[in-house]
C-alpha cells in the first residue's frame, strides 16, 4: 500500500501534512509544470506560468479540485504538460 502526503482539513491535525492512502482514496491534487520561457512576463506580476497556474521558484502549480486516485491524477497532470507534485 502506497502512502501520500495529504494536507489535513479537520481535527487536531488541521493545516498539517499527514500520511494517507494514495491508491484507495480520491483527493484533489496539485500539478507542477516547468515555466514556459516563450510566454511574456507581465510587468506588474512577473510569472512565466500559464493561466490557472501559480509560479513558485522555477515551477508552476495548479490545484485540481476534482478528486482522483494517484494514477489518474498523474495521467491528468501529464496531459496538462506536467506531473503530479511529489
Amino acid at each position: 500500500m502506497k502512502y501520500c502526503a495529504t494536507l489535513s482539513f479537520e481535527g487536531i491535525a488541521k493545516g498539517e501534512w499527514i500520511a494517507d492512502y494514495c491508491e484507495i482514496d480520491k483527493k484533489g491534487y496539485i500539478c507542477q509544470s516547468p515555466a514556459d520561457p516563450r510566454l511574456p512576463v507581465p510587468p506588474i506580476k512577473p510569472s512565466k506560468c500559464k493561466d490557472g497556474y501559480v509560479g513558485y521558484r522555477n515551477s508552476c502549480y495548479s490545484y485540481i479540485s476534482k478528486p482522483e486516485n494517484q494514477q489518474k491524477a498523474e495521467e491528468t497532470c501529464k496531459n496538462l504538460g506536467g506531473h503530479l507534485v511529489s
